[in-house]
């Protein structure tokens, strides 16, 4: 087991917004940092870079913050997504957590190890409830994603480490500022939580290669497939957890933008169409699951745009009797959770009502 690291040191420095870029590299990409430094800063902003208007700060009902097409922050009000002030040192989105109102983001550039191989960056959390910015971790961050199973009073986040010592990312839970505990070495930028926050899925691409499964509570780890980005991947990939097939699913490259992987045995295939064909549209870099109607949403790069598409699936995942393109949008979240999705288009955001069964 590794040790806990509790670090501490402090900055204080004025922010810059830089504007995020949603990207897919064909790259394995990687970290610098042979210092796995942490500290807890706490920076209480200006309110006026963080109140939209009167009608958000009333609102009971759930806070959605997403990335815009050009990089800068939407939050919603009264279904409609206004501007929002980046917190401050903000430079880009790693992920927001509806039920903590909690944004994690990273306060600098993504910047590249002396080998030139891996990029990282640091971790903070911009609290919406109470108007402040916090440092969770210092340096050598390659991603981070809220357990979706957590509210305000326990909040907690994965995220991947860059290790001197193994030349490589680990995995690691932060409870709390400057807290990460430990878990999994070698472990790649794909990964994310089951829906219940007991288990995570990651991928292994350089010791003993493939996809494996944490459960969170007891450490232990299981390697579910052989599967691994060979050529192809995205810094956006994460493994999607389909619970109620018992499935998880990965994009894969060509003529297999799609594998499943059961979570129950070493079983996995690539699902088709009802012809035996290709199931048509990008190779998603973002994925949504809904148990209404066996609906896989996915959103990725289609030539020079980045198109959504809706895919059918029968009782079994083995073919998509169905596909729906939506057209230049990406995919950035949900809105209703299985019901309505968030798509951001050049022209603006559009809530989308998901097909009934």
């Amino acid at each position: 087991m590794l040790p806990k690291l509790a670090l501490a040191q402090g900055v204080s420095t004025p922010s810059t917004p830089f504007f995020f870029k949603l990207i897919s590299i064909c790259i394995v990409f990687v970290v610098i940092l042979g210092a796995c430094s942490t500290l807890s800063d706490v920076l209480p902003p200006s309110l006026d870079n963080f109140r939209i208007n009167s009608d958000t700060e009333n609102d009971e009902t759930s806070l959605i913050v997403i990335v815009g097409a050009n990089g800068g922050l939407l939050i919603n009000s009264d279904d409609v997504f206004y501007k929002q002030e980046f917190p401050p040192r903000y430079d880009f989105y790693w992920d927001y957590n509806v039920k903590t109102k909690l944004l994690a983001y990273s306060g600098s550039e993504y910047h590249t190890l002396p080998d030139g191989i891996w990029s990282v960056s640091d971790f903070w959390a911009y609290d919406y409830q109470s108007n402040v910015a916090t440092r969770w971790w210092s340096s050598g961050v390659g991603r981070v994603l809220w357990d979706p199973s957590t509210n305000f009073t326990n909040a907690r986040a994965a995220l991947i480490v860059f290790d001197a010592d193994h030349n490589d990312f680990s995995l690691g839970i932060a409870t709390s500022p400057g807290r990460v505990r430990m878990l999994a070495d070698h472990v790649g930028h794909a990964f994310s939580w089951s829906p219940d926050g007991t288990e995570i899925a990651f991928v292994r691409q350089s010791i003993d290669p493939g996809i494996y499964v944490l459960n969170v509570k007891q450490k232990y780890v299981r390697q579910v497939s052989d599967f691994s980005y060979k050529s192809i991947m995205s810094v956006m990939d994460q493994p999607l957890w389909i619970v109620d097939h018992d499935i998880l699913a990965v994009a894969d490259s060509g003529d297999r933008p799609l594998l499943f992987v059961s979570l129950n045995d070493t079983n996995e295939f690539v699902p088709t169409t009802t012809d035996g064909n290709t199931i048509p549209g990008p190779r998603p870099t973002k994925m949504l699951w809904s148990t209404n109607g066996n609906q896989l949403i996915v959103s990725g790069e289609s030539g020079i745009i980045v198109e959504t598409w809706i895919h059918n699936f029968d009782g079994n995942m083995y073919e998509v009797h169905k596909s729906v393109n939506l057209g230049h949008a990406y995919l950035a979240g949900w809105y209703e959770y299985g019901e309505s999705i968030i798509l951001v288009r050049p022209d603006g955001v559009e809530i989308y009502s998901l097909p009934k069964s």
